[in-house]
Parts: structure tokens; C-alpha cells; sequence
């Protein structure tokens, strides 16, 4: 491909990742800011659901800071996934206590992120506190 862009590179990171190759998305990403491109929120998700399958913590952390400069809620989401997954369940914590807005998706990633990391307890908190949340909110 002669003229790569963001919206090329953004497919092939996705690609990648989908596909479960997480090391070559990370390349692709790296590819990417080698060429001089940023990631857009879709490379930025993808790249840290790929550190989320490896449990690489340093470069998860490091696109955090490029999630953090757009505050996109699907990557919100990611964050949440990646911090438990890699045993930073507190940050995920913190993360989920900094969202304004949680949709259902975000409540179901911290409640099973939760469970996964063995805190049964925490979990049926989480659960009956999104339970009462979105009752309050239909009625």
C-alpha cells in the first residue's frame, strides 16, 4: 500500500488484535509512530486490548496516556479490562469511579473483572449497586 494513513493503520492494528496476533498489532502500532501518525481512539482501543491479551502493563500504561488525551468511553472500557487483567484491580476501581457516565457494558467489565480476580464479594456489591443504579435511572 503506497499511501498509508491512520484509517489503514487503525485496520491493520485491529486486525491483528482481532485475530488474537496481539505482538504484531503492537508493531503495527509502533509502525505507525514510527511513520509519524497518531493513533485515533479505534488504534488506541485495540493496541491496549493487545497489551490486555499479553498483560503488558508498561506499554498498556503508556497508551494510557494517549486514552487519556481523548477520553473516549469505549476505551474507558478497555482501561478498566486492562488494569484487573493485568491485577491492578484498584485502578480499575479508580477508573470506574471517574467515569460521569457508566453504560451497562463498563458495569458488567468491573463486575466480572471482579469475580475473575476472586473478589466475590466486591462483585455482588458491584452488581446490586448497578441494579439500583439503573432502576433509579428507568424510573
Amino acid at each position: 500500500m503506497h499511501d498509508k494513513n491512520v484509517v489503514s493503520w487503525t485496520g491493520m492494528i485491529y486486525g491483528y488484535v482481532k485475530g488474537g496476533c496481539y505482538d504484531d498489532g503492537l508493531m503495527m502500532l509502533l509502525g505507525m509512530r514510527q511513520a509519524g501518525l497518531r493513533a485515533n481512539q479505534f488504534g488506541n482501543g485495540s493496541a491496549l486490548r493487545a497489551c490486555t491479551g499479553l498483560r503488558c502493563f508498561e506499554v498498556g500504561n503508556q497508551i494510557q496516556g494517549c486514552i487519556a488525551e481523548g477520553r473516549f468511553a469505549e476505551n474507558f472500557n478497555a482501561l478498566v479490562d486492562f488494569h484487573s487483567k493485568c491485577g491492578k484491580i484498584e485502578d480499575a476501581c479508580c477508573l470506574f469511579e471517574e467515569m460521569s457516565v457508566r453504560d451497562l457494558v463498563l458495569w458488567n467489565a468491573m463486575i466480572g473483572d471482579y469475580a475473575v480476580q476472586g473478589f466475590a464479594n466486591d462483585s455482588l456489591h458491584m452488581f446490586h449497586s448497578m441494579m439500583k443504579k439503573l432502576l433509579s435511572v428507568t424510573i
